[in-house]
C-alpha cells in the first residue's frame, strides 16, 4: 500500500510539472495582444541595443589588422613575432574575464554592467592612439580584451526575455553582426587611411596656433 501511494504521488507530481511547463497554453485574445506588445517592445529596445554593442565590439577586434595595413608595425617598429603577440594577448584578457563578466549580469544588473563596460572599453580603445612602443600596445590590448569580456553575457541576458524556441533566432541575429562589422570596418579603415593619413602632422616650417 505504501508503495502504491508513493507511485501515485510521483505520478501526480509529474502531471503538475507537465501542466506548468506546457508551452501550448491557450491564451485569451487579450492575453495574446499583451504578449505581442511586450514582445514588440523587447524586439525594438533590448535586442537593438545588444546587437549594437556586439557590432561595435566586433569592429574593435579587427582594428589591429587594419592598423597594420596602414603601417602601424612600421611606426612602432614591430617585428612579426611582436605583432603576433599583440594580436594574441587580446584573448588573454578576454578569456580571463569572460566568466566573471557573465556572472555579473545577475549580480550588478545588465544596464550597469553593459553601460560601464562600454564606457571603459571606449576609453581604453581611444588610448590606443597615444601609444609609442610595443609594451604599451600589449597593455592596451589586454585591457581592451578584459573590458570587452564584460559584454559577452549579452546572449545570456537575452535568455531572460525570450523562450527557448525564440532565443535561437535572436541569437542568430546577434551573432550575424560579426560579419556585418567586418565589412563596415574595412570600408571605414580604407577611408581613414586614404583621407586622414598624416593629417595630424604639421608641414615643414609651418607655425602653430
Amino acid at each position: 500500500m505504501a508503495s502504491d501511494s508513493k507511485d501515485n504521488g510521483s505520478l501526480q507530481a509529474v502531471e503538475i510539472i507537465e501542466r506548468t511547463t506546457n508551452l501550448d497554453i491557450e491564451l485569451t485574445a487579450e492575453e495574446r495582444q499583451q504578449e505581442r506588445m511586450r514582445k514588440w517592445k523587447i524586439n525594438s529596445t533590448i535586442l537593438p541595443l545588444l546587437i549594437t554593442i556586439y557590432f561595435v565590439a566586433q569592429m574593435g577586434r579587427s582594428d589591429l589588422g587594419n592598423a597594420k595595413v596602414a603601417g602601424m608595425d612600421e611606426d612602432l617598429d614591430l617585428s612579426p613575432k611582436e605583432y603576433s603577440n599583440v594580436a594574441s594577448i587580446f584573448y588573454v584578457g578576454y578569456l580571463v574575464f569572460q566568466l566573471p563578466g557573465v556572472l555579473l549580469v545577475r549580480k550588478t544588473g545588465p544596464p550597469y554592467l553593459f553601460g560601464s563596460a562600454m564606457i571603459i572599453w571606449g576609453t581604453i580603445t581611444t588610448c590606443t592612439v597615444v601609444i609609442h612602443n610595443y609594451a604599451s600596445l600589449m597593455v592596451i590590448r589586454v585591457l581592451v580584451g578584459a573590458s570587452e569580456a564584460f559584454v559577452s553575457g549579452a546572449v545570456f541576458y537575452l535568455s531572460f526575455w525570450y523562450p527557448y524556441d525564440e532565443l535561437a533566432t535572436r541569437g542568430a541575429i546577434y551573432f550575424s553582426m560579426a560579419a556585418l562589422a567586418g565589412a563596415f570596418n574595412g570600408l571605414i579603415a580604407y577611408a581613414v587611411t586614404q583621407n586622414l593619413a598624416h593629417a595630424n602632422e604639421w608641414p615643414h616650417g609651418a607655425g602653430s596656433f
